[in-house]
């Protein structure tokens, strides 16, 4: 499933570093740890979203999950990180998105916990809205900026926003029914 976790603010400079880092290599790897006893059902190809100073920012999709007994040092802040669950996604997977409000928390929430349409996700401040993933560039791109409200639509009962494996969907074009449809 994807997941939501939250940069802290303590680490927001550690963040711009790792990524000012793999550009300049031409590409890497990010990790978020978690405790094992506390560890996501994630899988390789799902994403994880990333909060950062109120927003969630973006994804990248996993490419290794795995428990390990031994620490593990950060290649940018020479930190070693204790034994744990690790979810591993290479920087060139990273996908900016148009911001969606969102406080930062500790640990992780899933994004779709009810298998609603990939292209959406939970809205944070109201259950019953989806809001609309908004594509805004590749790891390479500046960060969008904020302030931009993103594209939502109300669940009715009887709603069903599951996606259909056997179409390919244009975020973009379902982004712009949903304003219309506003």
């Amino acid at each position: 499933m994807d997941i939501i976790v939250t940069t802290p603010k303590s680490q927001m400079a550690n963040a711009a570093q790792e990524a000012a880092d793999c550009i300049e290599d031409g590409g890497g790897e990010y990790f978020r740890r978690f405790p094992i006893n506390q560890a996501p059902n994630i899988n390789i190809g799902e994403r994880v979203f990333y909060v950062e100073d109120g927003y969630i920012r973006g994804y990248a999709h996993a490419s290794r999950v795995f428990q390990t007994p031994r620490h593990i040092q950060c290649d940018t802040t020479g930190r070693w990180w204790p034994p744990g669950f690790y979810v591993v996604m290479p920087a060139d997977s990273w996908r900016w998105i148009q911001p969606i409000p969102m406080r930062g928390f500790q640990g992780f929430r899933y994004a779709r916990p009810d298998g609603t349409n990939p292209n959406q996700i939970a809205h944070p401040s109201d259950p019953g809205m989806r809001a609309w993933i908004i594509d805004a560039g590749d790891w390479l791109a500046p960060r969008p900026a904020n302030g931009i409200e993103p594209s939502t639509e109300r669940l009715t009962s009887g709603d069903q926003l599951t996606a259909d494996a056997t179409q390919a969907t244009d975020v973009k074009a379902d982004a712009k029914s949903a304003e219309t449809a506003q």
